[in-house]
C-alpha cells in the first residue's frame, strides 16, 4: 500500500500550493510518476489538511488497475483477425486479386518478421529499417 507524498511547492506567480505525488504502473510495466495540485496553502493550513482533501484519491491509487493486467495483442493476433474480417471469400468489398496479394504480404513478410511483436512495440522507425 502506498500513501503518496505531499509537498509544499512555491509558485512564481501566486501563493504556494500543496502537491500530491504517487507512482503507478503503466501499460509497459514501468512505474510512472503522477502529481496533482491539491490546493493553496492558504486554504489547507497544514499537510494533514491537504491529506484529508485527497483521502478518496488514496483509495483509488491503491486499487489494482484492470488496464494493467490486459494481455498485449500481438501482430499475429491482429493478422488473424484481419484475415477473418477482411480476407474471407464472402466479403465483397475487396477484389479477389487484392485479397490474394494481401495474403501474400502477410504470409511472406509481415507475420514471419513481426508476428511475435506486441502492437505497442511496432514503431514506424523499426518498420522502415527492415
Amino acid at each position: 500500500m502506498q500513501y503518496g507524498s505531499m509537498i509544499r511547492a512555491e509558485r512564481r506567480n501566486g501563493p504556494a500550493v500543496w502537491e500530491f505525488g504517487w507512482r503507478e504502473p503503466g501499460p509497459d510495466g514501468k512505474r510512472k510518476h503522477r502529481r496533482i495540485v491539491v490546493g493553496y496553502t492558504e486554504q489547507l493550513i497544514d499537510e494533514s489538511a491537504a491529506r484529508q482533501a485527497v483521502a478518496a484519491l488514496n483509495v483509488d491509487i491503491n486499487t489494482p488497475d484492470p488496464r494493467i493486467k490486459v494481455r498485449l495483442t500481438t501482430i499475429s493476433e491482429l493478422v488473424d483477425h484481419y484475415r477473418q474480417r477482411e480476407l474471407e471469400p464472402d466479403k465483397l468489398w475487396k477484389s479477389h486479386s487484392t485479397k490474394v496479394t494481401y495474403k501474400g504480404y502477410l504470409n511472406k513478410w509481415i507475420v514471419p518478421r513481426w508476428g511475435n511483436y506486441p502492437l505497442t512495440d511496432v514503431k514506424a522507425g523499426k518498420v522502415e529499417l527492415c
